[in-house]
């Protein structure tokens, strides 16, 4: 599937579903972004203990760089539809976008309410697509292996739900966490 000589052009996840009729063909890319967090659930006898994976920046572009991908298979017929699933206990990249517009990486961000394109990230009718690029402050350390502008096609609109609360009332933890919440945004790629 994809560019056969290029290792990166791949799917997480891939569906076919055949019915008497159609068959249906479905690429799911998925992302799980995790901020430190030790848990007990005693209830099921079950331990959680999640790194801070940091590098937010990366992982944003990640995100987005799965949605240009799945376009790209949509594109050339090898997928019907796709879905990126992003998963995250960290509020910084769920929460509203009203996010610090002078940041190096603000054109990559994935907050709630996000929508491309948008006011900084405008449609450009000459190319067909909007691009989402690295700020000129953005380090090389950062970019590396992910200098490539990404070329979105179409129009999307980023919706984080709730997915769970950690019970910390049960937990025997001293420590509270602020990381305690999980969301996901489930991105519809056209």
């Amino acid at each position: 599937m994809g560019d056969k000589k290029n290792k990166n052009q791949r799917i997480d996840i891939f569906i076919i579903v055949k019915n008497e009729n159609n068959v249906e063909k479905i690429g799911i890319e998925l992302k799980y972004f995790t901020a430190k967090i030790e848990w007990r659930d005693y209830k099921n006898e079950e331990t959680f203990i999640l790194a801070d994976q940091y590098a937010n920046d990366i992982k944003c572009y990640d995100a987005w760089k799965d949605v240009e991908r799945l376009e790209d298979f949509i594109k050339s017929v090898d997928i019907n539809k796709g879905f990126a699933i992003w998963l995250t206990n960290i509020n910084a990249l769920s929460d509203n976008d009203d996010y610090n517009k002078d940041n190096y990486y603000y054109q990559f961000r994935i907050r709630n309410g996000r929508k491309i394109p948008d006011a900084y990230n405008p449609w450009n009718p000459e190319k067909g697509y909007v691009e989402l690029k690295w700020d000129e402050d953005a380090s090389e350390g950062t970019k590396k292996g992910r200098k490539d502008t990404i070329k979105i096609k179409k129009n999307y609109n980023v919706s984080w739900k709730d997915y769970s609360i950690l019970n910390l009332e049960d937990n025997k933890s001293s420590k509270k966490s602020s990381n305690i919440k999980f969301r996901y945004a489930l991105v519809e790629v056209q």
